[in-house]
């Protein structure tokens, strides 16, 4: 029998995704001033990404399946954003 998440799990996981947005929305804010380098916006992305793993850890763990799929976006766009940085970055 699987264990259920309480419902503490499923609060932290949505006060994550929650930090992730504001994150992400930061991160657009801060694409948009060509006076910030790409480089200086690395440390933004690697926290993206370590929330984003932290997030992946707990999705697994919780029963609400549409919960689960929203969350599950969230983490898709991080992971986008991240890639197109990193693409970015390279060129």
């Amino acid at each position: 029998m699987p264990i259920s998440a309480s419902p503490a799990t499923a609060t932290n996981a949505m006060s994550l995704a929650e930090k992730l947005l504001t994150d992400l929305d930061m991160y657009q804010n801060a694409l948009s001033n060509e006076a910030i380098p790409l480089s200086r916006l690395e440390p933004l992305v690697d926290e993206l990404v370590a929330r984003k793993d932290d997030l992946a850890a707990m999705i697994r763990d919780l029963p609400d399946e549409e919960l689960r799929g929203i969350l599950s976006d969230t983490l898709a766009v991080v992971m986008d954003m991240a890639s197109r940085h990193h693409a970015g970055y390279a060129a």
